[in-house]
């Protein structure tokens, strides 16, 4: 065991049960996660006013509760949380986070630019488990940031609950059967950082032989980048042998 720790701070969704989990299985050696929960209700429905606001109504004192971990970063855990209302609203919910706890903070959203722009992706294609209009939102999200995604699939849920029903074995079915829509995409994005895509992300990636981002790789490896932390060793996709690269976080910034 290290003499020390590496500490961050997950702020996540009431309703997540997989951003926990990915952490425990993938975080390199010496470095560890506390975790607070933002306010939601047990039967929120995706892609909600309601929900929106229940979330980012509690983000304050969620984040001086994790604070008190004495993390050297905060970690916003959620995708659609942090895109909802567009370009600019993640960077605006990480100031507002180390506005109220005088930390670091880095937001899912943002992670996927950096990840996406390190590997040069020109044409991504998206699988995500949301509904329509929250998939309609996050593609204008993606395309205002210079990342347009032309083609998607999705599980298409309802409720925040049912998103960790879909086991890595179904996601990987369903995305492999997908293969001819994906030939001729440079990347590939599994969105949501409430499912078990983490798990099956390098064994898409063999199969497909081109590079599959999720939500929480590239949470986690633009996490670990601002700590300085390089983890090849991480196992769950080509996106951990990329060096972080400031230059590829201030493009999004």
């Amino acid at each position: 065991m290290p003499e020390t720790f590496r500490r961050l701070a997950l702020i996540v969704v009431g309703t997540d049960e997989v951003s926990e989990v990915d952490y425990h299985l993938f975080l390199p050696e010496g470095v560890v996660f506390h975790t607070a929960r933002l306010k939601q209700a047990r039967n929120a429905r995706m892609g909600t006013r309601e929900n929106f606001d229940m979330l980012i109504g509690s983000l304050e004192e969620t984040c001086r509760s994790a604070a008190l971990a004495n993390p050297e970063l905060l970690v916003f855990s959620c995708t659609s949380a942090s895109f909802f209302l567009g370009k600019g609203w993640d960077l605006e919910l990480a100031g507002r986070m180390t506005a109220a706890t005088g930390i670091p903070a880095v937001t899912t959203s943002t992670a996927v630019c950096e990840a996406l722009r390190a590997f040069g992706a020109k044409k991504t294609f998206m699988v995500s488990p949301y509904p329509e209009h929250l998939n309609a939102i996050e593609l204008d999200f993606f395309k205002a940031n210079g990342l347009p995604m032309d083609d998607h699939y999705t599980f298409a849920l309802k409720e925040s609950r049912e998103v960790a029903s879909l086991t890595p074995s179904r996601i990987r079915k369903d995305v492999l059967a997908l293969r001819d829509r994906i030939r001729g995409f440079d990347t590939l994005l599994l969105s949501c950082t409430g499912i078990r895509a983490m798990e099956t992300a390098q064994a898409i990636e063999d199969v497909l032989g081109l590079p599959v981002v999720t939500s929480n790789t590239a949470t986690m490896w633009a996490a670990l980048g601002r700590m300085g932390i390089t983890a090849p060793e991480v196992g769950a996709g080509r996106l951990f042998g990329l060096t972080y690269s400031r230059a590829t976080a201030s493009a999004a910034e």
